[in-house]
């Protein structure tokens, strides 16, 4: 009955860190917030009962309006001064919040004097994106080929399955089809034909690369080996 009738209030009996030795009334002074995280905080009090058994709660809010409070806790006879603690959750994160902390007894009820704490920033890690960027900004490359390619000339296909050759210093290159369908002219061809994976090709080669991207490799000469770079 007695919890019920502090929760209803007494704002006749209701005065900020008085202390008034003959009212009975137990003395309120509100602590500090501790363990502020991103979305909630624990709030501290120092109650004295003067005698008889008190209850306490804290109200909370973004303003000194308040609108939120603790669950009400009892605090047992005595003359002490008792430090009470209460943790809430359920805050936004880097918002400041008012607090203070309400005691009292059969005598009336006396309030805790304001004070703020603000959470920090969230602690929530963004999910990754579906696309993660390669070095220098890009994006990487879609699955599979969806690109609309020319058919190669009346010369006919070289067979994917061309085994992928060396290249030879100042005579021929490898050229590796990496998106789309690549043609190629040799010297002395009457036309283009499509390029297999890892086929080499002579000096003078004429690549067309306007329905997709290559990997050409080349000798550097004695004691190096072979460069790659798209095309």
């Amino acid at each position: 009955m007695l919890a019920a009738l502090f929760l209803a209030g007494a704002a006749v009996n209701a005065t900020a860190d008085n202390d008034d030795h003959e009212s009975g009334r137990p003395h309120a002074t509100t602590g500090a917030a501790t363990a502020v995280a991103d979305r909630s905080a624990t709030l501290t009090a120092q109650i004295k009962p003067r005698g008889r058994a008190a209850y306490f709660r804290f109200e909370y809010g973004r303003t000194t309006s308040y609108g939120q409070s603790t669950p009400v806790g009892e605090i047992a006879a005595g003359h002490a001064t008792r430090t009470v603690t209460a943790a809430i959750r359920g805050l936004a994160p880097e918002t400041r919040y008012h607090f203070r902390v309400r005691a009292g007894n059969r005598r009336g009820a006396r309030t805790g004097g304001d004070r703020s704490f603000t959470t920090t920033a969230s602690a929530e890690i963004p999910p990754p994106s579906s696309e993660t960027p390669l070095p220098g900004g890009e994006t990487p490359l879609p699955d599979g080929d969806d690109d609309e390619t020319a058919p190669p000339d009346s010369e006919g296909s070289a067979p994917d399955s061309a085994a992928a050759s060396r290249p030879v210093l100042g005579r021929s290159v490898t050229v590796a089809p990496l998106l789309g369908t690549i043609t190629v002219k040799r010297p002395g061809s009457a036309g283009f034909v499509q390029l297999a994976a890892g086929a080499s090709v002579p000096v003078g080669t004429l690549v067309d690369t306007r329905s997709g991207i290559v990997i050409l490799g080349s000798s550097t000469g004695a004691g190096h080996g072979p460069t790659r770079r798209p095309t």
